[in-house]
């Protein structure tokens, strides 16, 4: 492997990081001890400057480019932004409806319990329902409105998983190697 930059972040296939590289895990490192990587990226990912400094956390994150480009916000060195669950709301829901299926024949029993709607009969003896009455007109299906008891609301608001497909690898960023000069 080439020798690599100080503060360049590479990805690893291996359960640990190698000598000289660091986790991207966000932890705080010495100053003292690293201070031509201190030169570099100072505190852009964290500590306060005086004897700590921070490493940049990609754990469960992906890395993204720095500045912007057309139609884009800018996003700053260090920057971290984004949600593992996301709760909808009703504006981010397309338009729909909750249909009902019901059965065109006549009913055979009152008893709704697991059951399908349907044509209450005026001449079967079955208790008509109020709700078959006033979405029945005995002769031919109609699509009407339902009443808004007929649904009731669903979800609790917690949200959804918002990650996008993804293979776990290991970020380090090299603590000692050559020093970039600016171009």
């Amino acid at each position: 492997m080439s020798e690599p930059f100080i503060a360049e972040i590479r990805m690893f296939g291996c359960g640990y990081a190698p000598r000289y590289w660091a986790d991207c895990t966000g932890t705080l490192i010495s100053i003292g001890e690293h201070t031509s990587l201190y030169s570099i990226i100072g505190t852009v990912y964290g500590g306060d400057g005086r004897t700590t400094m921070g490493l940049p956390n990609l754990a469960g994150r992906a890395p993204m480019h720095a500045g912007h480009g057309p139609g884009l916000s800018f996003q700053q060195l260090g920057m971290m932004w984004g949600f593992d669950t996301v709760p909808l709301t009703l504006d981010q829901l397309p338009a729909h409806n909750h249909d009902i299926n019901v059965n065109t024949e006549s009913a055979s029993t009152d008893l709704g319990e697991g059951k399908i709607l349907a044509k209450g009969d005026k001449g079967s003896g079955l208790p008509r329902k109020r709700y078959l009455e006033e979405y029945n007109d005995y002769d031919a299906p109609q699509s009407v409105t339902m009443a808004s008891a007929m649904l009731s609301p669903s979800g609790g608001s917690s949200g959804h998983a918002n990650l996008q497909p993804y293979l776990t690898v290991r970020f380090c960023m090299a603590l000692e190697g050559i020093y970039p000069s600016r171009s």
